[in-house]
Order: structure tokens, then sequence, then C-alpha cells
């Protein structure tokens, strides 16, 4: 009898051990959806609601949309759920709080038309700083025709980040100024993005509100919501990412023409991703699709090499709507 009772003892410790884990995640997955509803619902309060019937693509800043990093770039833009390297600054500030090491990244894309891209973020571990130009020439002509001098535009924005961890809760915020300089416009302005991060291994959830707040002279920020979920797998060398953008005055906009909720607007006016990278050894191959709405599907792939304290990467994007994009990046840790 002795023997048996303590058979069942260590069967019932054994069984509340494995309970655990569940109860875990049930705990996390809640805390994870609590804080996305919360994350959903300030995203909405609040935002402007374009003009009914028609997407609402006339706000300023329109540049910060561009996604900032080559290696996020080339999984289809699926990164508010990985959010580790440097670019977290922008793709999700909660991301900040699990980056250690302190590096330098730096990137730089020929856009079509003309436009030059470029950006420069540095990281010191939980902390984030960057900025972003945005540069374009044109010729100015007389009533007549003729070529009377040359014109500039540009963007200029800079950010600073800070993420803290919280056990497997990661909480993040960016702070950003956008000034906008045309010959005959000159407008500057702030926003601020907000991010959580969930890490479970190998689960990872995320979400961030972009222009949770702020705006600019002569007009406002669109405000966005992204939604991710992803996985590191075989010891962090395969990374799978899923993300849906939603700009919230388009959602708005396209509930009110159909006369129905937001939410079931989501995904006529929202952006789908999903991308993967693989490294062996001191490569990393990656390849992602994204589609806008009802647009036809886009998509992207990248490349990196990583010796020493050096990481190089290619990204390319094919864009229905536009031309082929290729872009380049340099990353340093020190």
């Amino acid at each position: 009898m002795k023997n048996t009772g303590t058979g069942m003892r260590v069967a019932a410790e054994s069984a509340g051990l494995r309970a655990r884990p569940a109860a875990l995640w049930i705990r996390a997955l809640g805390l994870a959806m609590a804080v996305a509803g919360l994350c959903l619902a300030l995203g909405i309060a609040g935002s402007p609601v374009a003009q009914a019937g028609a997407p609402d693509y006339s706000h300023v800043g329109a540049f910060l949309d561009i996604d900032m990093g080559t290696r996020a770039m080339g999984m289809g833009g699926a990164f508010v759920a990985l959010a580790d390297d440097p670019t977290a600054l922008y793709y999700n500030p909660a991301g900040l709080a699990q980056i250690s090491s302190k590096s330098l990244l730096s990137g730089f894309a020929r856009l079509p038309a003309g436009i030059n891209y470029g950006y420069a973020v540095v990281s010191l571990e939980s902390l984030g700083v960057g900025g972003a130009l945005l540069q374009a020439g044109d010729t100015r002509r007389d009533e007549y025709g003729e070529v009377i001098g040359n014109v500039l535009y540009a963007d200029y924005a800079g950010f600073a980040g800070k993420g803290w961890q919280v056990g497997p809760l990661n909480l993040g915020v960016t702070g950003k100024v956008l000034v906008q300089n045309l010959p005959d416009y000159r407008d500057q302005g702030f926003a601020a993005d907000v991010g959580a991060l969930w890490v479970l291994d190998p689960v990872r959830l995320g979400v961030e509100v972009r222009n949770l707040l702020g705006g600019m002279r002569y007009g406002s920020f669109e405000r966005t919501i992204s939604l991710g979920a992803g996985s590191q797998l075989l010891g962090g060398d395969l990374s799978l990412a899923g993300q849906l953008d939603i700009p919230v005055s388009d959602a708005q906009a396209q509930a009110a023409k159909d006369n129905t909720s937001v939410i079931r607007s989501v995904f006529k006016v929202g952006t789908l991703r999903a991308g993967a990278e693989y490294r062996f050894g001191v490569v990393a191959l990656r390849a992602g699709l994204y589609r806008r709405g009802a647009e036809p599907v886009g998509f992207t792939g990248g490349i990196g090499a990583q010796i020493d304290r050096f990481q190089v990467d290619y990204g390319y994007q094919s864009d229905p709507r536009l031309a082929d994009t290729h872009r380049l990046s340099l990353a340093i840790q020190f």
C-alpha cells in the first residue's frame, strides 16, 4: 500500500507538471488577446474617417509607409511578430526589448520615378534611434516649356524608441518627427507608435498601432494597425511569419460604403503579408508575398550574408502597381 501511495503521488505530480505549460499558454493567449483588443480599440477610436465610398490616400507622411528593412521587405514585410533586429524601431518597438547587442544598420533603395530612399538605425540594447530620407528631383519649366531650373523634393524623418520586457510580454513605443520640403510648401509634425510582442517559444504574437498620436500642421497621418504571428524553428534557423495591416480610415470608409462593420471591411482594404527566412551557415535566404485589398499579389525575395560582425542584405520587390525595386543594406555589430 505504501508503494501504491507513492506511485499515485508521483503520477499526480507528473500530471500537474504537464498541466502547467497548458495553463501558461492559456493565460498568455488570453493576455495577448486582451492587449491586442485594446490596441485595436485605441487604433480605431479617434481616427479620422475618410469620405465614405472612397479610400483616403491623402494623408501626409506617406513615405513612412515604405518598408524600412531590407531583410523584412524580403519576407513580404511580415515582421511585426519577429522584430528581432534594429528595424524593430519601425516595425514594432516592443521588439527592442529583446535586442541585447549594439549595432548600426543602414540601407538604400532606388524607387520608381527616380526617387531615392535611405535610412539608418542604431540599436543600443533596448533603445533605438534612426532616420530616413526620401528625395526626388525634377525640372521646372516656364509657360513656353523651356527649362528654367531644377526642383528638389525631400522628406526627412527621425525616430527614437524604447522597449520593455515584462515576462513573456514586451512593450514598446517609438516617437518620430517628420519634415516635408517642397518647392512651395514646408510642413513638419510628430507621431507616436506603440507595440506589443509575446514571445512564447516557438510562437510569437505581435501587434503595432502606427501613428496612434500626432499629426502635422496641414494634415493627419494614416493610422495603421498591424497584427501578426510568427515562429522561429530549427534552433532559430527557420523563421515564418504572417501579418495583416489595417489602414483604419480606409476601413471605416469601406464600412460606411457597404453599410457594414469595420471588422468586415478589413480584408477589402487591408494588406495581407507572409514571409519566411532560412539560415544555413552564414547565408540567409528569404521569400515573401503580400496583397493589398483586391489588388494582384506582389512577391519579394532576398539573400543575406553574415561575416563576423558584418551583415550584408539584398532585397527584391515585385509590385503589381509599380516597377520592381532592389535594395541593399549593411549592418555592423559593435
